[in-house]
């Protein structure tokens, strides 16, 4: 018998008028039957199998950023502080009023669950989570309704802890559940586990743009502050960056207090503590900062480089230099993690297309850990059937009514062999900026 380690793995999700997105788009992780292509991209458990990962390519304004940033946006709702607030920084494009719909198919312990949300941008008007059947059909685990929740039979004999929640209109029924210590008590709370699946899916997912990064980001698993020393050091060698060495320099107690103020801003302590460790971008210092929890204990270093022995701080690299390192957090958590999903809007951003090649390679070809990527480029020479297949590769298009469609390549069954790159350059996909004359 074939045993399979736990996998926690996204399936597809879906948005409605979210950013440009008005109607309906869903991102799908299922492969195609492509006999020929990448056959170590594909992920396999008992009941399903999905992708490694996928690339969304589109002129500006097509909605790439958008539909990269749906999972985290909803992770962050989720656990970040006046949650639903977040989406008044994705702004529809459309009239007021309009509600955005978010649903998400993912699997963990081989079992397939639906989360599915909708928000007006202020307070949460839907929320429900099911199991997913092996006939397609739904199995409510709960179902909300405004401030109204209805509990599914699987859960009943716990069914009065479960209505005594009290619940906020902005605030997530499944956030509030771990918050009133569903995951302490799990043993004494019929049905515990499929929250527990729920929240460790959003806890696995990380995203990241080419122009903020992330101010702060959760470190979980098997995660200690030696084991990413070694691997960055060799990450950026293998760069060619010119570094010969990191170094990790302990804070004093008065910063590391300081760093911790500032993260308790914006995450409540109680979901902070379950982490190894907090990655921290300084956007004023330009700094690295790894605050580490050794028991009750919390510890904090900030990452200098050296160049043939020179101590460099960060505002002495090159933006291409501080970019890899920023993007090395999440590698290591790609490749050590089996529950692990990113998200990396323009990967190619100040890299040169060799780095982005090796970077996609490096978790496509070698990755063992099953986890996925998803990244949005502009740089054609990555639209390429030597790193994808082809229905790893997604478009946005910007429809003439000014909002966007999100579609898979694969839909127009390129031949493997085919060059991609000249064919979507000559609009065969679509997806491309339509230029007019500027003299005219």
């Amino acid at each position: 018998m074939v045993l399979f380690r736990r996998i926690i793995m996204l399936l597809s999700f879906s948005v409605k008028n979210f950013g440009p997105f008005q109607d309906k788009v869903t991102l799908s992780m299922f492969p195609a039957n492509l006999k020929k292509q990448h056959l170590e991209h594909i992920i396999s458990t008992p009941s399903f199998k999905a992708l490694k990962g996928v690339c969304i390519f589109g002129a500006n304004a097509s909605g790439k950023t958008r539909a990269i940033s749906v999972l985290p946006t909803l992770r962050n709702m989720i656990f970040l502080r006046n949650s639903p607030s977040l989406l008044l920084s994705n702004q529809y494009m459309f009239a007021d009023g309009r509600i955005s719909e978010f649903e998400v198919d993912y699997q963990i312990d081989s079992i397939d669950y639906r989360y599915s949300v909708s928000t007006d941008g202020n307070i949460i008007l839907k929320e429900s989570l099911n199991l997913i059947q092996k006939n397609g059909n739904l199995k409510p685990i709960f179902e909300r309704n405004n401030l109204d929740i209805t509990i599914g039979r699987m859960l009943s004999e716990s069914e009065n802890w479960y209505k005594g929640r009290t619940l906020k209109s902005s605030s997530f029924y499944l956030r509030q559940l771990e918050t009133d210590g569903i995951i302490d008590n799990r043993d004494k709370i019929a049905g515990s586990e499929h929250f527990i699946r729920a929240y460790n899916f959003f806890v696995g997912i990380s995203g990241i743009d080419p122009v903020n990064g992330n101010n702060i980001e959760l470190l979980y698993g098997d995660f200690t502050v030696s084991g990413y020393h070694n691997f960055l050091e060799a990450f950026l060698r293998h760069a060619d960056l010119g570094i010969s060495n990191v170094n990790f320099e302990p804070l004093s107690r008065d910063k590391v207090e300081e760093l911790w103020k500032d993260i308790i801003k914006y995450y409540e302590v109680s979901a902070l503590t379950t982490f190894k460790a907090i990655w921290i971008r300084d956007p004023l210092s330009g700094n690295f900062y790894i605050l580490e929890f050794k028991g009750k204990e919390l510890s904090g270093y900030k990452m200098v480089t050296y160049h043939n022995n020179k101590r460099f701080d960060m505002l002495q690299e090159s933006s291409g230099t501080i970019r890899m390192i920023e993007i090395s957090i999440y590698f290591y958590k790609l490749i050590t993690s089996d529950n692990m999903c990113l998200f990396i809007d323009e990967l190619d951003c100040r890299l040169h297309p060799f780095l982005a090649e090796f970077l996609l390679k490096l978790h496509l070809e070698n990755n063992k850990h099953n986890s996925q990527l998803l990244v949005t480029l502009h740089e054609f020479y990555l639209m390429n059937s030597d790193i994808w297949r082809s229905d790893e590769i997604w478009l946005t298009e910007k429809r003439l009514n000014g909002s966007s469609d999100l579609y898979s390549l694969y839909q127009f069954r390129p031949r493997f062999d085919k060059d991609l790159q000249h064919g979507y350059m000559r609009g065969r996909y679509g997806a491309i900026p339509m230029l007019g004359d500027f003299n005219e």
